[in-house]
């Protein structure tokens, strides 16, 4: 095992088993930092020896950095589906507010519950909505692990509420409105519908 110096970084390499690997530390290469390096190189032979992948290092973003970035993000992802879109967004109102400039990283299962609790007793809002918020941030937890943000989607092992009780109403529009209520019941309603 060794630790070299290549353009102002440490980097390793080491052999195991016949193979060679090599990484970098991502560490300015000063005396200040050759243990930390020391250390990164033999976490990532342990973990070869052990058959898992070596630890990535995460990005320290704080939570309303990264949710501008996921919202800029889903904003292409969802445009054919451009409701998913607003839906993401209205619920990423609150999620900001809620965890305002946390770590990602940190944020666990029970940041998770209290966010839930907080969003029923400060907001008043049904469990549908509660779903929708948490299903957002499971798509924001799977984009920030894409990211190096965080190890886990944490919504992952919360309850989420059910939407066996869920109503979802349609509002006319004035002209669909008039379309209906002056249509004979023989024929059909109007064929052109106003989208709202």
């Amino acid at each position: 095992m060794s630790l070299r110096n290549r353009n102002g970084i440490w980097h390793y390499r080491f052999k195991l088993d016949g193979k060679e690997y090599a990484g970098t530390t991502d560490l300015a290469a000063t005396p200040q930092n050759m243990r930390e390096a020391q250390r990164q190189e033999t976490n990532h032979l342990q973990a070869l020896r052990e058959g898992r992948s070596s630890t990535r290092r995460i990005i320290v973003r704080q939570f309303d950095d990264a949710a501008q970035g996921f919202l800029e993000w889903a904003e292409v992802q969802y445009r054919k589906h451009p409701n998913s879109y607003k839906r993401i967004r209205t619920s990423f109102t609150s999620a900001m507010q809620f965890f305002e400039r946390e770590p990602v990283s940190v944020i666990d299962e029970g940041r998770i519950e209290a966010y839930k609790s907080w969003r029923i007793k400060e907001h008043a809002v049904r469990d549908i909505t509660v779903r929708h918020d948490l299903h957002a941030l499971s798509t924001f937890f799977r984009y920030t692990i894409k990211q190096h943000w965080a190890r886990e989607n944490s919504v992952r092992n919360v309850e989420i509420p059910s939407d066996k009780d869920a109503v979802r109403m349609h509002i006319l529009t004035a002209t669909e409105r008039r379309c209906t209520l002056s249509a004979p019941l023989s024929i059909p309603i109007c064929t052109t519908w106003e989208s709202s």
